[in-house]
């Protein structure tokens, strides 16, 4: 068994090693892929956004769609009882 060495240095190294290694999905999520980024780059000093831009930039060169779910789970938008 061998083992392949990886050397990421930057955020958009590790978007586009992200979405080569989830070419064959049919949908690429921003929210696994800065979850995925986040743990191989701990000191990331870029924002989820940026992130989430990287990744999907490099999803639509290669033609893949994308799912905008990065922060899914915390709503941006008030509710009618917010108003």
């Amino acid at each position: 068994m061998s083992l392949v060495s990886i050397s990421i240095r930057s955020p958009q190294e590790a978007a586009e090693a992200y979405v080569l290694s989830r070419r064959r999905s049919p949908v690429l999520s921003t929210g696994l892929a800065i979850r995925a980024i986040r743990t191989l780059l701990p000191r990331c000093p870029s924002t989820d956004r940026e992130l989430a831009d990287m990744v999907a930039s490099a999803a639509i060169q290669r033609g893949l769609s994308v799912s905008f779910d990065a922060g899914a789970e915390r709503s941006e938008v008030p509710t009618p009882n917010e108003f």
